[in-house]
């Protein structure tokens, strides 16, 4: 479901646990105590390892897991805009912030009352308004108070709920994935528009996920189809995005 990458050690997150292995070693994958349940994601913040989890938000040090909110079912976690200090935990009911106490010590700060809908997939427009989608619901716009701790009002875009859609920044842009393409959010107008070279990357044949996942490393955008790997980064020398395909079909991809 999720992975990552810190300290030479590569984690993996599994709906039977968090495992790891270090990297520079020929050995199997290790559990990490405690992480025994279904893994959502895996979030590196400030240089600490956060895993998203059935059972709440876990602190990765090495190979020791703390728990550190037990709110039941963290799908994601974001840094708040403008504020590294807090994160917006999207779960199974609603938002949460948490609040960094020094040291990479998380901690849970506050619910935010007056949306309980499950948050999957959450990204940032401004300060405090945000993006959620939910795959059977469809997308939510989200106006916060200046202290995060309530909704001042949200209401549902005019865009198609679909089963494995997804949303994401990139490039400065929000993305919105689903099997009728990639279709970018306009802020003035409070709507998405679909991107003709993005959308591209999909086809109602070939679509299995509209999850897309950006490597921090190279501003790579990756996403998946039946038949391929497909990435996309910036064009060198024009605004167009280059967009690649690996062949390696997914019955390879499961062996």
């Amino acid at each position: 479901y999720s992975s990552a990458l810190k300290n030479n050690y590569l984690y993996l997150g599994t709906n039977q646990g968090l495992f790891y292995k270090d990297i520079n070693e020929d050995s199997e994958f290790k559990f990490v105590n405690g992480t025994n349940g279904q893994v959502w994601s895996l979030s590196i913040v400030e240089d600490t390892l956060l895993c998203g989890h059935d059972k709440g938000t876990f602190l990765i040090d090495g190979v020791k897991a703390s728990l550190i909110s037990s709110v039941k079912g963290t799908w994601c976690l974001k840094q708040v805009h403008n504020n590294p200090n807090l994160l917006l935990q999207g779960k199974y009911k609603g938002l949460n912030i948490l609040q960094n106490n020094g040291n990479g010590n998380w901690v849970f700060r506050n619910k935010i009352n007056g949306f309980d809908i499950s948050s999957r997939y959450v990204e940032f427009i401004s300060d405090n308004e945000i993006l959620v989608s939910h795959e059977y619901k469809g997308v939510y716009h989200l106006t916060l108070n200046d202290e995060l701790s309530k909704v001042e009002s949200f209401s549902k875009l005019k865009i198609d709920k679909s089963i494995n859609s997804s949303i994401k920044a990139y490039n400065g842009n929000i993305l919105y994935a689903y099997n009728e393409g990639v279709f970018k959010y306009n802020e003035q107008a409070k709507s998405f528009v679909k991107d003709s070279v993005l959308s591209t990357i999909f086809n109602n044949e070939s679509y299995v996920s509209g999850k897309l996942i950006k490597n921090p490393n190279d501003n790579k955008l990756w996403a998946f189809s039946d038949k391929e790997l497909i990435f996309v980064k910036p064009g060198r020398l024009t605004e167009t995005p280059t967009i690649t395909k690996i062949a390696l079909p997914s019955d390879v991809r499961k062996a």
